[in-house]
């Protein structure tokens, strides 16, 4: 735990590796909330096929959705969500300033008892 699921358009300038930016999301998640760094789980998803407001092509989207599990208090969430949402500013910066683009962070609470998981070399928990 948490799953990180990043989903970008493909028309999204980016001049920087996607994993400095899971990097630095993983540490955030680790300073703010507690959350081991060796739970963190990224992934991104790099879209083709999509359409925003008017549908211009030069329209982008960047969202960030977190998947924790539940128990969090609204102050730590909200904290994490402003940092997330700074980080994705920055790492997109070169992209926001020649392309409309709209950024967004989702942090979803995943109940603990519909949760599953096993590690390689241990019992399920």
């Amino acid at each position: 735990m948490p799953h990180i699921r990043l989903e970008y358009t493909s028309n999204l300038n980016i001049d920087s590796d996607i994993n400095s930016l899971f990097f630095d999301i993983h540490h955030v998640l680790n300073q703010v909330t507690g959350i081991k760094i060796d739970n963190c789980k990224s992934r991104a998803v790099h879209l083709d096929t999509f359409y925003v407001g008017d549908g211009r092509t030069e329209n982008t989207f960047v969202h960030l959705e977190v998947s924790l599990l539940e128990g969090r208090q609204d102050d730590l969430v909200q904290l994490t969500g402003k940092k997330l949402l700074d980080l994705l500013l920055q790492f997109f910066a070169n992209g926001a300033e020649t392309q409309p683009a709209q950024y967004t962070v989702e942090i979803r609470d995943m109940k603990r008892d519909r949760y599953f998981k096993q590690t390689s070399g241990s019992t399920s928990t």
